[in-house]
């Protein structure tokens, strides 16, 4: 098997943040950075008009099952119980 090499150039590959998570997304501290896509999103919607709300017999829900996961304060020791735990709070 043969082994391939790698070059970089340093100077270039040093100029960009060394960061567990990208500056566009975060801040060095761990904040959300402040950005103008709200002017942007005013921009997209200003000659749109308001929907209805619907009745709620023909609404549908979507819930985040990953938020329900990361908000549990006692972790099951199973898979499968972390799922029942889940689900629960869905149906709620």
């Amino acid at each position: 098997m043969a082994l391939r090499v790698l070059r970089f150039n340093l100077r270039e590959l040093m100029g960009y943040p060394l960061t567990l998570v990208p500056y566009s997304i975060t801040t060095a501290d761990g904040f959300i950075p402040k950005q103008d896509k709200a002017k942007a999103f005013q921009f997209l919607t200003k000659d749109c008009i308001d929907a209805d709300v619907p009745l709620l017999n023909e609404t549908l829900t979507v819930d985040d099952g990953n938020a329900c996961l990361y908000h549990m304060k006692v972790i099951p020791h199973s898979f499968r119980q972390i799922c029942l735990k889940v689900f629960d709070v869905i149906r709620k």
